[in-house]
C-alpha cells in the first residue's frame, strides 16, 4: 500500500498538488486501486495521516491539502458534505444507530456536538 500511496501523491504533485486541489477521474483512481490489490476506501485514511483529503464527487475524485486548522464552520460543512455523499443505506443505518442509542448516550453526543458549536 505504501508504494501506491506514494505514487499516487507523486502523480498529485505533479498535477500541481499541494498548491491547488487536484482532480482525477473516479473510476481511473478506484481500477488502478483494484489492479493494485487494494481498496481506494481503505486507502483514505493513510492519505488523511499525510495531509491529503479526498473528496468523492459523482465522476471524479478531488484531493486538497488539509487545513492545520479547523473551525467549527468547517467541520459542520465537513459533516454535511459527508452526508450528502452517502447513499441511502448509510443514512438509514446512521439513523437507525442513533435511534438505538440509550438516552444517556445521546445526551453525551448532544453535549458533544454543544461543546464543537454545532448547536
Amino acid at each position: 500500500m505504501e508504494k501506491f500511496k506514494n505514487q499516487l501523491i507523486k502523480n498529485l504533485e505533479n498535477n500541481g498538488f499541494p498548491q491547488k486541489r487536484v482532480a482525477f477521474n473516479i473510476e481511473t483512481i478506484y481500477q488502478k486501486c483494484e489492479d493494485a490489490g487494494l481498496s481506494f476506501n481503505n486507502l483514505r485514511p493513510f492519505l488523511r495521516e499525510d495531509g491529503i483529503e479526498s473528496t468523492i464527487e459523482t465522476e471524479r475524485v478531488i484531493f486538497s491539502k488539509i487545513a492545520t486548522t479547523t473551525n467549527n464552520q468547517d467541520k459542520m460543512k465537513e459533516a454535511q458534505d459527508m452526508m450528502s455523499n452517502m447513499d441511502p443505506q448509510e443514512l438509514e443505518k446512521i439513523q437507525n444507530m442513533f435511534e438505538n442509542m440509550s438516552e444517556d448516550e445521546k445526551n453525551n453526543l448532544m453535549q458533544e456536538a454543544k461543546k464543537m458549536g454545532l448547536l
